[in-house]
């Protein structure tokens, strides 16, 4: 089981073959609809549409965001993530101007 350093999110620095984007990592148990008992990880790969299921990607973490919380509903984690989105641009700035993604 991960200790509660990992139960986070974090902006990221995500490459996908000789692309670089930025991103979200989330890293813990998903506690608002699995009520914590599985053990998950997810990337958000900003500004980019398409179907990259089976592609490898390399992850390198750059910033935490926040830690694990369980919301009271599934809008109430939209709206976390729409403001987490916002705080993990202003760290991504930088990639996602310069490097292209």
């Amino acid at each position: 089981m991960w200790g509660e350093l990992f139960l986070i999110l974090h902006a990221a620095r995500v490459e996908l073959g000789s692309r670089i984007y930025g991103g979200m990592l989330y890293l813990g148990k998903r506690p608002t609809f699995s009520e914590g008992r599985q053990s998950s990880y997810e990337v958000h790969i900003l500004e980019f549409k398409g179907n990259i299921y089976g592609r490898n990607l390399k992850v390198k973490l750059l910033k935490r965001i926040r830690g694990e919380k369980k919301f009271c509903s599934a809008q109430s984690l939209r709206n976390q993530i729409m403001t987490d989105e916002v705080a993990s641009k202003k760290v991504l700035g930088n990639i996602i101007t310069k490097e292209g993604g």
